[in-house]
């Protein structure tokens, strides 16, 4: 029995840590559940809160309250806060500068006469808001209508403003020896004739009634002259056929075979003022996608999408 309770002491000892330990987890284990189911039964039995965004602190009223006192919540529960007040009135009122940035947009779409010109562009040009008609009209007369001037941003009261990207100008018109030369003819089977004609550094063959660079071939005379030749002493014939051409209503120009023409036509030097260049044109000529279809003592006629401008002396066009 002394040996058994020896054991029993050998072994307690050992593990008494172990026990201590235990024993304190237990008792922590029940103090934490104690004070958990007692919180539970407060919250159980505690009146209902309510809380106004009025103050920071949350007010704590009746289940139940009278109607004076619910009254007075209400009106504190509703009552904004002042920083809202500010930030409330701007989401729906606009601020000046931005009345003033849509205001210009409006009046700008307004057109009433609907031919694509706003009443205040009109207006300010000298036009009639309630006049359609005037969208086709010319006012500043460079061959542009009202309604492409005010599509192109130019002043349509300015004859050298011109709507587009292409600016034109002529600076001279002159006149200057014809390019056109009588080189030579075939006689065909039909007993008509063909005629070599060179002009620059190209060639046609054409009958009469058929057009060279403005020019039309009117007539043609074959005609041969005896001429005293030094060199054989003595005469020989010399082909001297000529050719009659002419420009619209200009008088008509001879040009004998073989021979230069002293005769002139009209040229114009152009400015393109966007780049700078300038181009000495005549009848035919092109300027990037205009060609020249015709040029008087005072003005050049040039054609581009079917569409024919008059640019003049000391004017610009687009």
């Amino acid at each position: 029995m002394s040996k058994l309770s020896e054991i029993l002491k050998k072994v307690f000892v050992q593990n008494l840590e172990k026990v201590v330990l235990a024993v304190l987890v237990i008792i922590l284990i029940v103090t934490v559940l104690k004070s958990t189911f007692s919180l539970l039964g407060k919250l159980a039995n505690q009146e209902p809160m309510i809380y106004s965004t009025s103050s920071e602190k949350a007010v704590k009223h009746e289940a139940n309250p009278s109607s004076n006192s619910y009254a007075e919540l209400i009106q504190k529960i509703q009552q904004p806060l002042p920083i809202l007040k500010e930030e409330a009135r701007d989401l729906f009122v606009k601020k000046t500068d931005e009345v003033n940035l849509v205001e210009p947009k409006a009046s700008e779409a307004l057109d009433t006469d609907n031919d694509g010109m706003p009443d205040e562009w009109e207006t300010q040009y000298g036009l009639d808001p309630n006049d359609s008609t005037d969208a086709q009209k010319d006012l500043d007369r460079d061959s542009y209508s009202n309604l492409d001037e005010y599509a192109g941003g130019s002043d349509p009261k300015d004859s050298n403003s011109f709507p587009g990207a292409l600016k034109l100008r002529v600076l001279n018109i002159y006149r200057k020896g014809i390019l056109v030369n009588f080189f030579g003819y075939i006689n065909l089977p039909d007993g008509s004739f063909q005629m070599q004609i060179n002009w620059g550094k190209r060639t046609s063959f054409l009958k009469v009634g058929q057009s060279i660079r403005g020019f039309k071939i009117i007539d043609f005379s074959q005609k041969n002259e005896k001429k005293f030749n030094p060199q054989i002493g003595a005469e020989e014939a010399e082909d001297v056929s000529h050719i009659q051409i002419q420009k619209a209503n200009e008088p008509p120009i001879t040009l004998t075979i073989g021979k230069p023409s002293f005769e002139k036509e009209l040229h114009a030097t152009i400015l393109d003022q966007v780049t700078g260049k300038t181009h000495v044109v005549h009848y035919g000529s092109k300027i990037k996608r205009y060609k020249v279809l015709d040029i008087t003592p005072t003005k050049v006629k040039i054609i581009r999408n079917k569409k024919i401008y008059t640019l003049r002396r000391s004017s610009t066009a687009a």
